[in-house]
């Protein structure tokens, strides 16, 4: 009976030495039971640490390709914001734009492309919507050309207006045309003048 009570006493002891040691680490940690716990397989743990390893590795550029698309989406956001803007001077102004220059000069190597498309009568009808588009800088006489391309089986024909010795004043030119929604972009001249 002593030795029972002793055993007893032993066990409360050590309960009352273990808990204040152990009681504090079981705030922090929580509790696992079965219900909380997965069974997998030896292959399965070695997939996971490998997956964790490459996850790992391949932080960083996952980390900056974030950086990016928050950059460009802040980049769009400005870029819509600065078009809505300038929409609105530009109505105002299309009268105030001086017609570029779209007549010939000698030895013209440089012009204006407005258009590429597949079928040549085409070129004639977007040439016509351009006109509507900006009749204020297509008054008067002007060069079209049209230069025919086969790229990667398909021909393309494109609309190519005005002959410029300088690169510069095509580049000019075509910034007036940009300024009221006219797309175009300084090409090489070509002398085949559009039908």
């Amino acid at each position: 009976m002593v030795f029972s009570i002793f055993q007893n006493l032993k066990k409360v002891w050590l309960v009352l030495l273990v808990t204040p040691i152990f009681g504090c680490q079981s705030v922090s940690e929580p509790q696992v039971s079965e219900e909380n716990l997965v069974k997998i397989s030896q292959q399965e743990l070695m997939e996971l640490r490998q997956s964790h390893q490459q996850f790992q590795a391949m932080k960083p550029e996952l980390e900056r390709l974030l950086t990016i698309e928050s950059e460009l989406t802040l980049l769009t956001e400005q870029l819509t914001l600065l078009n809505t803007q300038q929409a609105e001077p530009v109505n105002t102004k299309k009268s105030s734009v001086t017609a570029p220059q779209f007549i010939a000069e000698p030895e013209a190597k440089f012009a204006l492309q407005l258009a590429s498309v597949t079928e040549l009568p085409r070129l004639t009808a977007r040439l016509a919507e351009i006109k509507k588009q900006a009749p204020a800088l297509f008054h008067g006489q002007f060069i079209a050309n049209v230069e025919s391309v086969t790229v990667n089986g398909s021909t393309f024909h494109r609309l190519k207006i005005g002959a410029y010795q300088q690169k510069q004043q095509a580049a000019n030119d075509c910034k007036k045309l940009a300024s009221v929604g006219v797309a175009c972009l300084v090409s090489h001249y070509v002398q085949n003048p559009l039908d």
